[in-house]
């Protein structure tokens, strides 16, 4: 349970942390939109539906 009288400013981590994780973020999203870009081009086209037989 979050006591009552604490604040958002309070409960924030500080500062440094903040950006610490904001870059870490703005380095990664791209660079796991590109991976997973890179992966569906590689097998797109790859999986096919199985006849009946």
């Amino acid at each position: 349970m979050i006591p009552p009288d604490l604040t958002l400013s309070e409960a924030a981590s500080s500062p440094n942390s903040q950006i610490f994780m904001l870059v870490g973020f703005a380095v990664l999203i791209p660079i796991t939109l590109a991976y997973n870009t890179f992966g569906f081009r590689v097998f797109s086209g790859k999986v096919r539906v199985a006849s009946d037989g």
